[in-house]
């Protein structure tokens, strides 16, 4: 389930009129793998349910701050709740910093979705902004991340989704296969069959003239031979 915090920035006054705005925040991880060298992003939900419209952004904070690369504002319109929030990715590009493949080195810190900018009001002499952060372990890695981070993009219900269709396709699979061994197992089986029963059929012709002593010296040489042909053949089935 994915935890929620919300910030309020107030706009602070000289005269006695003010106004509320602010971003929520919502995140499902708190511990993410990032590849040093390489560009990683990360993906956190955030609304606005205010009457004023806003642009939020993320900044990163502790030990991998200095890390953070090319930010992008997002625009929440006024009235953005959490279930219609929208994405904005917080991306770092961490160094070289890693001597050891096999032991990642651990970052910590926050980020800290806030407000770009004060609002204008006029007779208003100051302006005070602040925000709500997320905790975030960042394990700097030299390979693929495999973090839970990763699938903070996919939202649950394509997970089960996913799951399900793959579930159906493997059963059709196992069902083809199982269908197709068995043609082939009969087609296998038939060929030997057919042969057994014309070759019976001949002997049978032959074994009646046999018995009736009216077969001539080929057809008892052939009787012979379908007999130990059949008796070959019946071994195999």
């Amino acid at each position: 389930m994915k935890r929620i915090a919300i910030l309020i920035t107030t706009l602070l006054l000289f005269s006695p009129v003010f106004a509320d705005a602010g971003v929520g925040i919502k995140f499902s991880f708190e511990h993410a793998d990032a590849i040093q060298g390489d560009v990683t992003c990360f993906n956190y939900d955030v609304y606005n349910p205010f009457e004023t419209a806003i642009t939020a952004t993320m900044i990163a904070e502790g030990d991998y701050a200095e890390y953070q690369y090319k930010q992008k504002d997002l625009d929440l319109d006024a009235y953005t709740y959490s279930n219609n929030s929208e994405k904005i990715a917080v991306c770092f590009k961490v160094p070289k910093i890693v001597d050891d493949c096999e032991v990642p080195v651990k970052l910590t810190g926050s980020v800290v979705a806030t407000t770009v900018g004060s609002s204008e009001v006029q007779g208003s002499g100051a302006a005070a902004k602040v925000g709500v952060s997320a905790p975030l372990e960042l394990n700097v890695i030299c390979g693929t991340p495999i973090g839970l981070s990763m699938l903070d993009s996919i939202e649950p219900n394509m997970l089960l989704g996913i799951g399900i269709v793959g579930a159906i396709i493997l059963v059709i699979l196992l069902i083809w296969l199982f269908i197709k061994r068995k043609k082939k197992d009969k087609t296998e089986e038939n060929p030997s069959k057919n042969e057994y029963m014309i070759k019976y059929s001949d002997m049978m012709v032959l074994h009646k003239k046999v018995a009736a002593k009216i077969a001539s010296p080929e057809e008892i040489e052939h009787y012979k031979t379908l007999r130990k042909e059949l008796e070959d053949i019946r071994n195999k089935l």
